[in-house]
C-alpha cells in the first residue's frame, strides 16, 4: 500500500489526503468535541414548596424568620445549593391547614431566545387547588391544571436572555412525584431543582 502511495503524483496524493481529512478526521474531531464540551446554559427550572412553620401574628411582629432549604432533586452532576441563586419569597396569605404552595420559577441563564418551554408537574393523586399566573401573555397552562387535577403542563412561549417568569401553584399534597422540562432549542432540559423553603422563628 505505501509503495503504491509513493507511485501516486502529488497532485493525486493532495486528492487522497483531502479526501482522507474530510470523510474521517473532521467528523472524529466533532465526536469527540461534543463529549467533551460543555454544555451551553440555558433555561433553568426551580420548583420549590413553602412551609411555615409559624402564625402570621408572628409575621407582623417582625421578628427575625430563618429559612431552612431541604433539598429534594438536583440536576445531574450537582451535588448542593452552594452555586445556586435561590428566589427567596414570601406569600402575604399563609396556605390552610393540609395546603401547601409550591413556586415554580423558570430563568433563562443562557445568551439565546428560548421558546416554547414545557414544565410538566405531576403529583401522586389529586393535588391542584389553584395556580396563579404573574404574566398570561407569555405563561399558559396547556394540559390539566384544574381544581382536583393531579397534574399541570405550563408552556412559557419566549423567554429572554436573563428573563425570569414565576407561576404559584396551591396544592393538596405536600411533595411533587415528577418534574420534566422540555424546550423547542435544547430539548429535554436537565437543569432542575425541586427543593423545600421551611419558614420558621
Amino acid at each position: 500500500m505505501l509503495s503504491k502511495w509513493r507511485k501516486l503524483s502529488e497532485g493525486w496524493r493532495i486528492f487522497w489526503a483531502g479526501v482522507l481529512f474530510t470523510s474521517v478526521i473532521i467528523p472524529l474531531v466533532f465526536y469527540l468535541y461534543g463529549k467533551i464540551s460543555v454544555p451551553i446554559p440555558g433555561t433553568c427550572v426551580m420548583i420549590y414548596g413553602k412551609e411555615y412553620n409559624l402564625s402570621l401574628d408572628d409575621v407582623k411582629k417582625d421578628s427575625p424568620v430563618r429559612v431552612v432549604v431541604h433539598a429534594v432533586r438536583f440536576p445531574p452532576g450537582v451535588e448542593s445549593l452552594d452555586d445556586a441563586w435561590l428566589p427567596l419569597t414570601f406569600s402575604n396569605d399563609l396556605p390552610k391547614k393540609g395546603q401547601k404552595t409550591f413556586t415554580i420559577f423558570a430563568h433563562n441563564k443562557g445568551d439565546n431566545v428560548d421558546e416554547n418551554i414545557r414544565i410538566s408537574i405531576h403529583f401522586a393523586r389529586s393535588a391542584i387547588v389553584s395556580i396563579d399566573i404573574d404574566h398570561e401573555d407569555r405563561v399558559s397552562v396547556v394540559e390539566g391544571g384544574a381544581c382536583g387535577a393531579s397534574f399541570v403542563v405550563l408552556e412559557i412561549k419566549r423567554l429572554s436572555p436573563g428573563e425570569r417568569q414565576t407561576v404559584e401553584l396551591l396544592s393538596k399534597v405536600d411533595s411533587v412525584d415528577s418534574v420534566t422540562v422540555w424546550s423547542e432549542r435544547l430539548g429535554n432540559i436537565d437543569d432542575v431543582y425541586i427543593f423545600d423553603l421551611i419558614y420558621e422563628l
